[in-house]
């Protein structure tokens, strides 16, 4: 019985140690990210002239390739991104086009868009380049 607890005992301070095998991944500004799967509704953050923003959802295809905006908070739920390529296209006017419906660019005081992605995804629908 004795050699029973103990062995529970050392199992539990092993897994207690080693954070039961789970790794953490992390990212940070700069960090290059691509979309392994089609991300079928993500949010996206419009940004306007002042202080206003709005958003709307999109579809992110396979193979997008997105920059890390800002390094997220630990706590943080999301990963604030920018596309930079996407179906071979690196043209940034291309890729707004792609995502941003005219009647949003056009209207004045657009001034680009943030994709917000799940941080939940690292290391399986996005993976860091």
């Amino acid at each position: 019985m004795k050699v029973v607890k103990l062995i529970v005992t050392l199992s539990a301070f092993s897994l207690m140690f080693s954070g039961c095998g789970i790794k953490t991944i992390s990212t940070q500004k700069g960090d290059k990210l691509i979309v392994q799967e089609n991300l079928p509704r993500e949010n996206v953050e419009t940004l306007w002239e002042g202080s206003y923003t709005d958003g709307f959802t999109t579809a992110i295809p396979k193979g997008t390739v997105l920059e890390v905006l800002v390094t997220p908070n630990a706590g943080s739920s999301i990963i604030e991104c920018a596309a930079i390529e996407i179906n071979g296209e690196k043209d940034p006017d291309a890729i707004e086009e792609f995502f941003v419906s005219e009647q949003i660019r056009i209207r004045k005081g657009y001034k680009g868009c943030i994709f917000a992605i799940k941080k939940e995804y690292l290391g399986t629908k996005v993976t860091i380049l």
